[in-house]
This record gives structure tokens, C-alpha cells and sequence, in this order.
């Protein structure tokens, strides 16, 4: 039923039980598996470009990036080592939501597993979500796990 599934990942428990279950349809499904870890563009703080260290700074967030999505991409590998999944990983860079359904459409994934970011009310009302963002916007099936 599923030949490609796409599952973004950012390290949070959820996007564990996200790769959890990805894992468990690929493997009833003999699917093809992309995981995909988004790292957002380099925010810079007010001011910085005028005193001449934006260079450095992003070098600086580039690397702590590098050590977060290693730490992100080992919960989800681990567990398709441990079920003999083999998987394509996939990185890219800009808002997530809107990454997300741009490489699964360049990929022709069919499904697209994420996990659900806990936002409390007021931050979902001001800011949304990824996985809101991933629903609405997807052209094929989203399962959001909690």
C-alpha cells in the first residue's frame, strides 16, 4: 500500500515513536524508507550583521546543528537497525513544515510520518505547527503520531 514513506524527525520523543511506527509499516509493507531531518535556517539576533560577525555565528549554529541532528537521526536509525529496515537519510534546510512537504513531493512519497510537537494553546495559536503545517500542505497521506 505504501511504497515511500518519509519520516521527518527532530529527535523529540515524539518523532522516536513517529520512527517507531514508521518502522513498523514499512516492514509489513516492504517499504522504501526517507528519513529526513530539517535544521532551520540560522536565525541571526538583532543586530548582528551591523558588527561585522554573521560569518562566525552561523559557522558557530552550523555546528551545534551538526550535533543535534546526529543525536535526532540516532533514535529513528536505531530503530530500523534493529528491524533490518534499510533507509535513504535525507537533510535540508528552511521551516520545516513547508521543507517537509517539499522533499516528499520531490521523493513521490506516499505517506509521510511525523511526530506531534506538544505546543500549548496559545503557542499553536500564535506560531501553529509543524505537523499542522504538514497536513494541510501535503498532497499525499500524513500520519501524525502522538
Amino acid at each position: 500500500m505504501y511504497k515511500h514513506i518519509l519520516l521527518a524527525t527532530d529527535g523529540s520523543d515524539c518523532s522516536c515513536r513517529a520512527a517507531e511506527r514508521a518502522a513498523s509499516i514499512a516492514e509489513s509493507y516492504g517499504s522504501k524508507v526517507t528519513l529526513l531531518f530539517v535544521e532551520p535556517l540560522p536565525q541571526l539576533p538583532y543586530g548582528i550583521a551591523d558588527i561585522g560577525v554573521t560569518e562566525d555565528y552561523v559557522e558557530l549554529q552550523d555546528e551545534a546543528g551538526a550535533s543535534s541532528r546526529d543525536a535526532a537521526i540516532a533514535c529513528s536509525r536505531s530503530m530500523f537497525d534493529k528491524r533490518g529496515i534499510k533507509f535513504d537519510r535525507a537533510e535540508a534546510r528552511g521551516p520545516a513544515g513547508d521543507t517537509i512537504v517539499a522533499v516528499s513531493a520531490a521523493i513521490d512519497a506516499d505517506l509521510i510520518v511525523i511526530g506531534h510537537r506538544g505546543l500549548n494553546a496559545f503557542q499553536s495559536f500564535l506560531l501553529g505547527s509543524t505537523s499542522e503545517r504538514v497536513v494541510h500542505a501535503a498532497k499525499c497521506s500524513v500520519l501524525v503520531v502522538r
